[in-house]
């Protein structure tokens, strides 16, 4: 599908679905009901299902823009620091790869057909080195959607962003987990 269109159709096109998405996740109050407690709730209910559980719900919030902060504070309220810490580590990129692999289906590689001189040199950069961009992408911006999808219209390929996330995300999973646990023992 992605080839059918022009580079700025299909970036106005998974614009338009995000944007969709996320207007929707709002306006049918699916966000109000998206909390610690509720998502805390749901992976212990799940039994041996639960990280399973929690992953896929960190997914496709992740998709629909919900706060991927809340993913990582209720999977430390369910499992404890060290367990907790270990599942949201997952969670983070899985979520992550879910937002790359989404964005990448609707709009493809579309950064890397743009032939404007200065996305071109950008591009170049990110193929120079793929996967320090995604860690630093990923240590600096966290589970920010918007960073998923900008890598996915790139020309970085699905392994090198799984392997630079996978490291990027590893000391903001530990720093998230260690404040979620902070925040707990506030409440």
């Amino acid at each position: 599908m992605a080839s059918r269109f022009s580079p700025k159709v299909r970036i106005a096109l998974l614009v338009t679905v995000v944007v969709t998405l996320a207007a929707v996740a709002h306006l049918s109050g699916l966000t109000a009901l998206v909390t610690r407690e509720r998502i805390a709730e749901l992976a212990v209910s799940a039994g041996w299902l639960g990280v399973a559980a929690y992953v896929a719900a960190f997914a496709i919030g992740e998709i629909f823009q919900l706060p991927g902060a809340i993913f990582v504070v209720a999977a430390v309220a369910a499992y404890g620091p060290w367990l907790g810490t270990v599942v949201a580590y997952v969670g983070m990129n899985v979520a992550s790869m879910s937002v790359f692999g989404f964005g990448r289906l609707v709009a493809g590689r579309a950064l890397a057909e743009i032939t404007h001189p200065r996305v071109k040199q950008l591009m170049a950069q990110v193929e120079k080195a793929p996967i320090r961009t995604a860690f630093l992408a990923r240590g600096v911006f966290f589970v920010l959607p918007g960073i998923g999808y900008a890598l996915a219209l790139s020309s970085i390929r699905f392994r090198d962003y799984v392997i630079g996330s996978a490291f990027g995300l590893a000391i903001p999973s530990l720093l998230a987990a260690f404040l979620g646990q902070w925040a707990l023992s506030l409440a």
